[in-house]
């Protein structure tokens, strides 16, 4: 036999034997009675190979079978040959959460957030899979962006608050709760609310305290001119749909706040979905009614005559109540 047909007859006989190995060490998954979809879907993909109708019937045909490890190879095939597609990573994300692959679960669910950041719950997914590795801090800030794309949501704003909790920080967990009261009308009235802020509050956490009356135009903006930090005045924008406290970058200045190092979190605005700076400053005054520790994001989309927005963030500390026809706003103390 030639050489060449001999090395030739050598490597068919290693292929056939490695072949034969890989059978022996990797059996195939018994996908009992959807045996003939996932053949049926397999052949489909063989002809068209980024299809991603076909790709998602299969993985979720694979995930819902029990093969957690085939719907991971086949996500991880599927973007390494056609591309990156959010459907199939976020199969694979909840297969690594079932293997307790908790760092691969991350590197999904950040490809996810990667996809569409304005998406809250690509947020939580990544915060869950942090949780599961113990990683308290990483978690809290991704709930946090979480909440602040979407504060309406019980659920997001719960999880926030059970964050804050067990970095036995509590009263902090109790004001997402009433900001999350207040952004969510339908909320006010619920028990599983009213219940969990009675609990964080049971722990020692106060709310604002003083009152303040503010006159309302029927039509027009809210102007206030709340004093930050017991020093500094500014000319804001009441707005009881805001769900944050802003400030510009002028005024921030002006407070002399440090944001090197301070996170960002995304935020919906007129403008679109935009990334700023959030920092704590001590107290926020107007008139009478003060809240301490409150958290302002430092944002570049205020018109320059517009030193900031006063919403949720300071409003939901206290009791509001509209009185239209007498054209004001009243803040109170939240009765405890």
């Amino acid at each position: 036999m030639p050489f060449s047909a001999r090395v030739l007859a050598v490597l068919m006989s290693s292929a056939s034997l490695l072949g034969c190995e890989q059978a022996k060490t990797e059996p195939t998954f018994d996908y009992g009675p959807k045996r003939g979809l996932v053949a049926q879907l397999r052949s489909a993909l063989e002809k068209e190979p980024c299809d991603r109708t076909k790709a998602v019937q299969y993985i979720q045909t694979v995930f819902s079978a029990g093969d957690w490890r085939g719907s991971i190879q086949f996500a991880d095939d599927f973007s390494a040959r056609c591309g990156k597609f959010p459907q199939l990573r976020s199969i694979s994300y909840s297969a690594h959460m079932q293997l307790s692959e908790f760092d691969l679960a991350i590197r999904d669910a950040t490809e996810l957030i990667d996809s569409a950041p304005g998406n809250a719950g690509y947020w939580v997914w990544r915060a869950m899979a942090h949780q599961s590795r113990e990683q308290s801090e990483q978690a809290l800030g991704d709930f946090q962006q979480a909440f602040r794309l979407q504060p309406e949501q019980f659920q997001v704003a719960n999880q926030l608050a059970t964050a804050y909790e067990r970095l036995d920080r509590p009263c902090e967990g109790h004001l997402v709760m009433l900001e999350h009261q207040q952004s969510n009308i339908e909320s006010l009235g619920r028990p599983e609310v009213t219940k969990r802020i009675a609990q964080l509050a049971a722990m020692g956490c106060e709310s604002g305290k003083g009152k303040a009356v503010v006159p309302v135009s029927k039509t027009g903006t809210m102007w206030v001119e709340p004093l930050v930090n017991g020093k500094t005045r500014g000319r804001f924008i009441l707005d009881t749909g805001a769900n944050s406290v802003a400030i510009s970058q002028a005024f921030a200045d002006r407070l002399g706040l440090k944001l090197e190092g301070a996170r960002k979190l995304s935020f919906h605005t007129a403008k679109g979905l935009i990334q700023a700076p959030v920092v704590r400053v001590p107290s926020i005054a107007l008139q009478g009614a003060q809240a301490e520790n409150v958290e302002v994001a430092v944002m570049s989309t205020l018109p320059p005559d517009v030193d900031g927005l006063l919403g949720l963030g300071f409003l939901a500390r206290f009791e509001m109540r509209l009185d239209a026809q007498a054209g004001r706003l009243e803040l109170t103390e939240r009765k405890r």
